[in-house]
């Protein structure tokens, strides 16, 4: 199979079951919000959010180093999920022995404490299992990884709901989470059997210390990643009342799923980056400079279209007590797409071996995030943490820019940017229009979702009309597609 097929077969798998897993987790988000009330959801949300924040300490061993070490040499790719087994589970339980001594100090109410107790725990399954889903990425098969974060996420609504109907309370959904996390190890397990590779194939010291070494930059990048993607969550819970935490977290939660494809096509893609850098080190500008114009082509309208729709989709969603969140996804939007473009350039930083110059990028954002959390939270609450996630996003944009065209070049994409803001500025209008002037009678529900349908139909037109896609690239998507369908065709 040729590199532009895997690319296209592991990014619609990854899309479809990114897809389902944020469809799913959403209604289940609602359906916590909605049974646990304001305030529990905001404990929900601040003990994931700070738990999430110190995982990145058990994952020392970041994704992209291992998806990039096991790209370049699958034959040990055994030895050396094991070693990483290793270092995740020993440091995963000096996490949980830190959260269990800290916690109750941070001035949370019991609830909140519980489930960070219970959330450190799951590290222990969840940090094994990352590594799992990173040697999937290596071997190109991010379709298993697919099915297994839907497997994952069936099981954690399962059991959620169940608990929540059977009476539990904020402890119970926990629980039913950190067994959600154990059984989708078992299941990576058994993914990386499939392909042949066997852990449990010994201790080797030298090994670890040569991953630990190689793994520091990576792992500094993570670190400030994690910053200023969680740390506002954690700053708004010590300044701001649990409701407001929880309006944050579901504005948040809904701006995230505009991302889904924009990741799932740079999984897909980081692989055969890291490979063309030594294979065909010419290849990989063309590949990073179309990649980032069909990020564009579709970022753009989303963050479009959710700005005009979030004033009716949050309360539908979440109830007319979170209409406060509404704002604050109009102003996360467009951090959205600052940072779903990010990832792109970071990764094609890596893939050229600028590790090291990633993790400075990340920690000139992370200290933006941090500076401009604690300006604008005390007086702003979950609207100054918003424009905050906006600047932030927005400074790695412009130095991971700065850096790309040191190795790669400029990108010339000042044309195919007109054209696309062009086109999701028509989609937008045509939404609002119709807002103004034919749904106003219709329900919030109901006007989000044909207002959503209208978007979906007007942007396609438009970009069709202003040549937001080349010649080049219509013709590359139909080869895939008629490539495809020969495949459909000649299988028994």
């Amino acid at each position: 199979m040729s590199s532009t097929a895997r690319v296209a077969r592991n990014t619609a798998a990854l899309a479809a079951g990114n897809l389902i897993t944020k469809i799913l987790s959403l209604a289940f988000l609602v359906y916590v919000a909605r049974r646990l009330g304001d305030l529990g959801f905001g404990e929900f949300s601040t003990a994931m959010a700070l738990v999430g924040f110190v995982s990145v300490l058990p994952n020392y061993l970041a994704r992209p180093y291992l998806v990039r070490e096991t790209a370049r040499a699958r034959d040990r790719a055994g030895r050396l999920l094991d070693q990483v087994a290793v270092s995740n589970i020993a440091l995963s339980l000096l996490v949980f022995g830190g959260l269990w001594l800290v916690a109750p100090r941070l001035g949370y109410d019991a609830p909140t404490v519980n489930a960070i107790a219970l959330l450190g725990f799951a590290l222990v399954f969840d940090s094994v299992a990352n590594s799992y889903h990173s040697a999937l990425a290596g071997f190109e098969r991010l379709d298993y990884s697919a099915v297994i974060n839907v497997a994952n996420t069936l099981l954690t609504v399962a059991l959620g709901v169940a608990v929540l109907l059977a009476g539990g309370g904020l402890q119970a959904l926990i629980g039913a989470y950190v067994a959600a996390k154990v059984v989708t190890l078992l299941l990576a397990r058994r993914a990386l059997r499939l392909l042949a590779v066997r852990t449990s194939v010994g201790f080797d010291p030298q090994m670890l210390w040569a991953l630990h070494a190689g793994a520091w930059p990576f792992f500094i990048t993570t670190l400030f990643v994690m910053i200023y993607q969680r740390l506002d969550i954690v700053i708004l819970s010590f300044f701001r009342k649990p409701e407001e935490v929880g309006h944050y977290n579901a504005a948040y939660k809904l701006m995230e799923g505009m991302g889904l494809i924009a990741a799932s096509f740079v999984q897909a893609v980081y692989p055969v980056m890291s490979r063309l850098f030594v294979e065909r080190p010419d290849r990989l500008a063309l590949a990073y400079r179309q990649s980032l114009r069909y990020l564009l082509a579709f970022l753009v309208p989303a963050a479009a279209g959710l700005t005009v729709v979030a004033w009716d989709l949050v309360p539908a969603c979440f109830g007319p007590t979170f209409v406060p969140a509404a704002v604050a996804l109009m102003i996360l939007v467009w951090g959205q797409l600052l940072d779903g473009l990010n990832p792109l350039l970071a990764q094609a930083l890596r893939a050229a071996d600028r590790e090291r110059t990633v993790a400075w990028i990340t920690g000139v954002g992370a200290a933006t995030n941090i500076v401009a959390n604690l300006i604008l939270i005390p007086p702003f609450g979950l609207y100054g943490a918003s424009v905050a996630t906006v600047i932030s996003f927005g400074v790695v944009l412009w130095l991971n820019q700065r850096g790309l065209a040191k190795v790669l070049g400029r990108s010339e994409i000042a044309g195919p940017l007109a054209r696309t803001a062009a086109a999701a500025l028509a989609m937008a209008a045509a939404m609002w229009f119709l807002r103004q002037y034919a749904l106003l009678d219709l329900g919030r529900g109901w006007r989000a979702a044909a207002m959503v349908l209208t978007g979906c139909l007007a942007y396609p037109l438009a970009a069709w009309l202003l040549g937001v896609l080349n010649r080049e690239d219509r013709r590359l998507l139909g080869d895939l597609a008629r490539a495809k369908f020969r495949r459909q065709r000649t299988t028994p």
